[in-house]
């Protein structure tokens, strides 16, 4: 009769003329040797069940191997999972271990104060806001708090660096006030969760995050749909809640998120933003949602019309982390994947996970190189023509990842930082001067290098530039 091998294999390796397969069942380990020379296949079963353990070997000629049936039961994440290895791009989130930072190389970015910073890029992928508007959404710029947020080299075992999040000025969040970490993902890459249908997908968020304020943090997913189902619809949020159990200590958290199956409200795809995620570190009334763990519209705010610019994310009685100058906020190994349970964390190789986020910045500074270093490494180097001309002879830059969109372009003076020259070489007993103005015109995958004035001197003309293309 078929011998039915009923469970996962484990691994297979050639000895002689032997091919050996270890098969792991649950109640035994089965060795299973398919020998070449006589065309025959030999299981070995020993099992594992009490009162002990008994060894048993039968050959089967190898015609009758008819079939392999895996139990589903045998199937698991962990096994799934390769021993924390990865099974390929299942974690959509870019740069989740918070260690590109090509901006900033580790430097503080502040936020807030008397400045409105909805969308301030800290490291790659990933921004801060800082929000205080009275209840018509118009800007009040007194009495704001202000924080610092950079890249640390501190983190949980198995990672090197996080996310940090100091408090250097505080305040009572009053109103439409609100300070936040986020996360913007490009529709391309989430246009398989079919929100907006009945086969929504559910989600599983984790991280790891560490707090000098215990207590209980909220935050949401919000679904970007340019298409209007209902009135506030456009801006679906769920808000999912989480607890920090102890100050000043790493702890792991996992959330399942449903899918949004609001028929018809299908976030935008292609290149532009398609869903957004956020933790709440502190903010007024106007965001509070009145119903957690749930998808809700979230343009309306307590029934005035027309609707205002406040979406849900937050519940009434989260901490309020902006309210204590010195406090802190960490998080690092971010995960959103498909399925209801969270894997390990997906470590893509670092030249893979830079190239993913090249998509959306890119400079011509060394990786570790803050952008405006005074410095010739990595600059754009070019030769005018001849006087009195605005064009090189070597004009191009080619952009080592094809960018989401067109990318904005800067300029940076590799002797001064300023954007408005470029740094002309000198020559024996002739100084470096700054000479032509740059001018860029590029595309998704290159850019080209000009001036908008002539050229006063046929040396070679340095700058540092960055392209800008994030959400």
């Amino acid at each position: 009769m078929p011998r039915y091998l009923t469970s996962s294999i484990l691994g297979s390796q050639c000895i002689g003329d032997s091919l050996v397969i270890i098969n792991n069942n649950y109640d035994a380990l089965d060795t299973v040797v398919y020998a070449l020379s006589t065309n025959t296949i030999a299981v070995t079963s020993t099992a594992t069940t009490t009162p002990a353990l008994s060894t048993s070997t039968t050959s089967y000629p190898w015609q009758k191997i008819l079939s392999v049936n895996v139990n589903d039961s045998s199937i698991t994440n962990a096994k799934l999972a390769f021993n924390g290895g990865s099974l390929g791009f299942r974690n959509k989130i870019i740069n989740g271990d918070m260690r590109i930072d090509q901006r900033n190389a580790g430097n503080a970015v502040r936020i807030g104060n008397t400045t409105d910073n909805l969308k301030v890029q800290i490291i790659d992928r990933w921004k801060a806001g800082a929000y205080k508007r009275d209840i018509n959404g118009a800007l009040i710029s007194v009495n704001m708090a202000s924080a610092t947020v950079q890249q640390v080299a501190e983190a949980p075992v198995g990672f090197t660096n996080s996310l940090k999040y100091t408090v250097t000025q505080a305040t009572t969040p009053a109103n439409g006030d609100g300070y936040w970490l986020y996360y913007q993902f490009e529709g391309y890459n989430t246009e398989d969760l079919k929100y907006g249908t009945s086969d929504a997908v559910t989600t599983t968020l984790s991280f790891w995050v560490k707090s000098s304020i215990a207590g209980k943090y909220s935050g949401f997913i919000r679904s970007n749909s340019s298409i209007v189902v209902a009135p506030g619809d456009q801006a679906r949020t769920y808000i999912y809640t989480y607890n920090v159990n102890s100050a000043n200590v790493w702890e792991y958290k996992t959330i399942t998120i449903p899918g949004d199956t609001l028929t018809g409200n299908i976030p935008d795809g292609g290149n532009g933003t398609g869903i957004h995620l956020l933790w709440d570190l502190g903010s007024g009334p106007y965001w509070n949602t009145p119903t957690p763990n749930a998808w809700v519209g979230g343009n309306y705010l307590y029934g005035f019309t027309p609707p205002l610019n406040f979406a849900y994310y937050r519940t009434s009685d989260s901490v309020n982390l902006i309210s204590t100058v010195g406090a802190t906020f960490q998080i690092t190994g971010v995960q959103f994947e498909k399925g209801p349970t969270a894997t390990p964390f997906e470590y893509r190789p670092f030249g893979t996970e830079l190239a993913l986020c090249q998509r959306y910045f890119e400079k011509s500074y060394n990786l570790n190189t803050a952008v405006g270093t005074l410095t010739t490494d990595g600059a754009f180097i070019g030769y005018p023509n001849a006087l009195n001309t605005i064009y090189f002879a070597n004009p191009q830059i080619s952009f080592k990842a094809e960018k989401r969109a067109k990318p904005s372009m800067v300029s940076y003076n590799t002797a001064n930082g300023s954007s408005a020259t470029f740094r002309a070489d000198g020559s024996p007993g002739v100084a470096e001067v700054d000479d032509g103005q740059p001018l860029f015109e590029s595309g998704t995958k290159v850019a080209y290098v000009g001036s908008s004035t002539t050229f006063g001197r046929t040396s070679y003309h340095r700058i540092q530039w960055t392209a800008d293309a994030e959400l």
